[in-house]
């Protein structure tokens, strides 16, 4: 007991001189003070501070004990069961045999690949997977095939239907491709998704991935174990996922004999990858099996790869980098893949470099931070032996590539065999699978000197000169085999070479779109080819990447980048290197320049200290832009927002920072603004209580009065001149429609309003089935009753029996049409989420068409969060052509229902991708 208090007064001495910032303010370090959530610290910084602990203490932490600490007590704790125990490991080295496979046929799908691998190489290993104890946990392909079949087989068990998403939520392990092969025989599209890193963050961890387990309506979830007591909380926010299961209850079987493995097409989709920072706001990269193939062989003949190589990784298994470029090409070209999770590579990153040195690797790919981070921990006694000549491609993407740390890492490593041609900068994205442009293989890299004036003032790539200022950037080559690139202005022309622009491309591996999200997807897509978002220019052929689209900031006439001031001012004492947004401020009048924005995290709240910081901000921001920094924010650790993989997500910053969540000191005109805001919005709110009390009332007891007959027509005239009032415009389309009532309308639902929109813009007289809760306000039940309106509870399986018999009824004897919002909820965005089958169990029962209605706007008009309505929306209303039963009644109920759904879903889709072509 004393010698582990002892530990913990010692732990917490070396936190609090480790951290300057927490020794300037004089914040004394208790053993239950957490490090992430008190003292701001990020993955990196913890494992920086274990690396002190590991050298004052003598001892080793492994990637367990990693994921258990959270205060000094724990580590205190850690410590004392290690005393006496030499736990710094040595490597072992290990010998590896290349396949030698070649592929007899062109594979359809990867688990198609897998099983031509399994058949003609069974015995080689093409997985060795790094374990905790330096050892190696071996893979050959026919133990891949053999488990991943074990898995499909309890997968298709637990209720998949072909094409179904399943989430993946796995570390690096055996288990994670059992699992991802597994959905794959099973029929259904993997979704990956960053695994927790902390076991103390599990609950956090889950809720941040809802919105994308509800974007791609994700029919299960494999998840590790130690998830299990927050999925059931999980599937009352994510309504489409049945099932969820860990990697060792569905290994405990025995494969069924009538277990038939889905093979699939080259046309089939092979998985939904979404994008660095969408769990916020969803983008599943949608891509086929032939678009993963196109990209690897592109890939392939870039880095002139063969049976003989062996590939090296540490990268993350749910990041396109790491699943696609790493495993998925090893696995087509016949490579061993040698790996190690990214927990143990942050925690020992020189263990990737003797992963490589061991099994003399030739093809390993990182982020620039990685070899950043190489750089920091190198000291020779730890280096001692290192051999990485075998490395012929070292490949340097997936953020900002950073030229001093190219020139760094060589010098530092080329007295350890590294070559300064292996160097091989390169640029890609989902949207393209991965890859898009490499570096000639055997070159190194292109570091080239442009102009800073020019390039920021003129967006015209000029040499740079000695004597004005300059900026280098680094080539990331040229576009890879049957890709084409392109850099387009503002009006979408092509432009000449060394003009910036904005980055498009095409080719055989490029996305048909992101997954159920039809709006994204406009935004795109230019005409076939795809926006990337980046910014850059073609100098002597080669492509070089000057920052986002959505990031450059214009001041002073200049174009300014944010990630070289960002990492200047990370270097400033008082300041968390690699906690720095940058971004750019519209003026508040709507006129003027952009005003140039710093957000910086630090933990200093010494008056003073703060001051001087802030000054040298500005000061920075000067010399190295010639312009002033107009906003410098300090804020307190974790409010400089980052993406899964580390990169700034400063449109979130920004965000925050207009909300005022960054600091309480706002500028005097903004305050003023908000002021204003707040007097309009009150002014708004009394427009309407007006426009409620002398209109709306009036004319909702108006229709109560009129006769039956006429009542439609009223409420019609009422609600228009409602909506008109509230200046919100509608926007109606109508396709042509010969088929006679009654009909059954089926509407995607985002608003309180659809209802009302509907009533008053469909041409025949409907009766709508509405949602029980809707009953319990009394003006909205009093209006929506006196037009028949049938409340469903939904909570009550007989009750909602009983009323869809009643709707039978109505179609049957009055003819008068239904409304059905199959969604059976409001969604949370302008996407189809999982559609109910009562109105199309009706329509294929009484043989009666569908019509399928599209509404694009309303949430934006009237959403579920505030009770007021918003001025000056525009509301589309799509009615599409009617769809008719199948007319063949041989087929089972179930199939024409299901028919019927799924061809009312995908008109909807269409409706609300496509343009307006319709008549109004």
């Amino acid at each position: 007991m004393q010698d582990e208090k002892k530990t913990l007064n010692r732990v917490c001495k070396l936190i609090e001189v480790s951290i300057p910032d927490l020794e300037l303010n004089q914040i004394k370090v208790q053993k239950n003070t957490s490090l992430s959530q008190e003292l701001g610290m990020d993955s990196l910084t913890q494992v920086e501070l274990l690396h002190r602990v590991e050298k004052e203490f003598e001892t080793g932490i492994d990637q367990d004990d990693f994921i258990e600490i959270d205060t000094p007590s724990d580590i205190a704790k850690l410590l004392t069961s290690k005393a006496g125990l030499n736990s710094i490991k040595v490597p072992r080295r290990t010998k590896i045999q290349t396949t030698g496979a070649r592929l007899d046929c062109k594979p359809k799908s990867l688990q198609h690949l897998l099983k031509v691998r399994a058949t003609n190489s069974p015995e080689s290993t093409c997985l060795h997977i790094k374990n905790d104890d330096e050892s190696y946990f071996e893979i050959t392909y026919m133990l891949l095939w053999e488990k991943s079949l074990l898995f499909a087989s309890s997968i298709k068990k637990r209720g998949i239907n072909l094409g179904d998403r399943v989430a993946i939520m796995l570390p690096t392990s055996p288990e994670y491709f059992y699992s991802f092969l597994g959905v794959l025989l099973a029929g259904g599209v993997p979704v990956p998704a960053y695994p927790p890193m902390k076991k103390g963050q599990l609950k956090e961890h889950l809720n941040r991935h809802v919105k994308i387990f509800n974007n791609c309506q994700a029919r299960g979830l494999i998840a590790a174990k130690e998830l299990s007591p927050f999925l059931a909380g999980l599937r009352t926010k994510a309504d489409s996922v049945s099932w969820s299961v860990s990697p060792n209850q569905l290994g405990n079987k025995i494969t069924e004999r009538t277990f038939s493995p889905e093979l699939a097409d080259l046309d089939d989709r092979a998985l939904i990858q979404y994008t660095s920072g969408s769990t916020g706001d969803p983008k599943g990269v949608s891509l086929t099996h032939r678009q993963l193939f196109e990209n690897i062989k592109a890939m392939g003949k870039a880095l002139e790869i063969s049976q003989e190589d062996i590939v090296a990784s540490w990268l993350p298994l749910y990041h396109d980098m790491g699943l696609i470029g790493a495993w998925m090409s090893s696995l087509y070209f016949g490579c061993p893949l040698v790996l190690m999770s990214p927990i143990q590579f942050i925690i020992r990153p020189l263990d990737w470099l003797w992963m490589i040195h061991h099994f003399k690797a030739t093809i390993s790919a990182a982020p620039s931070f990685a070899y950043e981070l190489c750089l920091k921990r190198a000291q020779e006694d730890m280096l001692e032996g290192l051999n990485l000549s075998s490395w012929r491609a070292a490949l340097n993407g997936s953020e900002p590539v950073s030229t001093a740390t190219i020139k760094n890492f060589h010098k530092q490593f080329s007295k350890y065999g590294f070559k300064k041609e292996a160097f091989m900068p390169v640029y890609g994205l989902a949207e393209n699978a991965v890859g898009l442009s490499f570096t000639p293989i055997n070159r190194g890299p292109l570091i080239t000197c442009f102009d800073r004036d020019s390039l920021m003032k003129k967006g015209f790539a000029a040499p740079g000169t000695e004597s004005g200022p300059s900026i280098e950037l680094p080539s990331c080559g040229r576009s890879l085999p049957s890709n084409l690139i392109r850099v387009v202005g503002k009006n979408g022309h092509t432009l000449h070479e060394g003009m910036e622009g904005e980055i498009e491309f095409i080719g055989p591996s490029t996305t048909n779109g992101y997954f159920n999200s039809p709006k994204k997807n406009q935004e795109l897509f230019h005409n076939s080819w795809v926006r990337s978002g980046d910014l850059g220019f073609f100098y002597q052929g080669e492509l070089y990447i000057s920052g986002r689209k959505k990031d450059m900031i214009i001041k002073a006439g200049k174009n300014i980048f944010p990630q070289e001031l960002e990492e200047r001012v990370g270097d400033l004492n008082g300041i968390r290197k690699g906690c720095v947004a940058v971004f750019g401020l519209s003026p508040t009048q709507g006129h003027g320049e952009e005003k140039l924005a710093v957000v910086a995290e630090t933990r200093v709240k010494d008056k003073k200290t703060r001051q001087k910081i802030v000054s040298n901000i500005k000061r920075l921001t000067w010399s190295l832009l010639e312009t002033s920094a107009d906003v410098v924010i300090l804020s307190p650790p974790h409010t400089v927002l980052k993406t899964s993989s580390g990169k700034i997500r400063r449109a979130a910053v920004k965000n925050a920072y207009q909300e005022g969540q960054l600091s309480k000191n706002r500028p005097l005109n903004d305050k003023i603004f908000t002021l204003g805001k707040k007097a309009l919005a009150m002014l708004w709110k009394l427009y309407l209580v007006m426009v409620a009390f002398f209109i709306g009332i009036p004319a909702v007891i108006l229709i109560k009065l009129v006769p039956e007959k006429q009542r439609w027509k009223t409420a019609r005239t009422a609600i228009k001149f409602l909506l008109f009032v509230a200046f919100i415009k509608i926007e109606r389309e109508v396709a042509q429609n010969n088929v006679r009532a009654p009909l059954i309308f089926v509407s995607n639902h985002r608003s309180f309003l659809d209802p009302f929109l509907l009533f008053a813009h469909l041409e025949t007289p409907v009766v709508f089935l509405a949602k029980k809760e809707l009953s319990h306000n009394y003006l909205v039940h009093s209006l929506l009753s006196s037009f028949g309106t049938l409340f469903v509870d939904r909570e009550n399986p007989t009750s909602a029996l009983k009323t869809l018999r009643q709707a039978k009824q109505i179609l049957k004897d009055s003819g008068k049409s239904l409304c059905f919002f199959p969604e059976g909820r409001i969604a949370p965005s302008n996407d189809l989420i999982r559609f109910r089958s009562g109105a199309f169990d009706l329509a294929a029962d009484l043989d009666v068409c569908v019509v399928p209605v599209v509404i694009i706007g309303s949430e934006h008009a009237f959403s579920k969060e505030t009770f007021w309505p918003r001025p000056r929306i525009t509301i589309s209303i799509k009615i599409l052509k009617p769809i008719s039963p199948p007319r063949d009644k041989t087929l089972p109920t179930w199939d024409r229902v299901s028919w019927l759904k799924n061809q009312s879903k995908e008109e909807m889709f269409k409706g609300l991708n496509s343009t307006s072509s319709g008549t109004s």
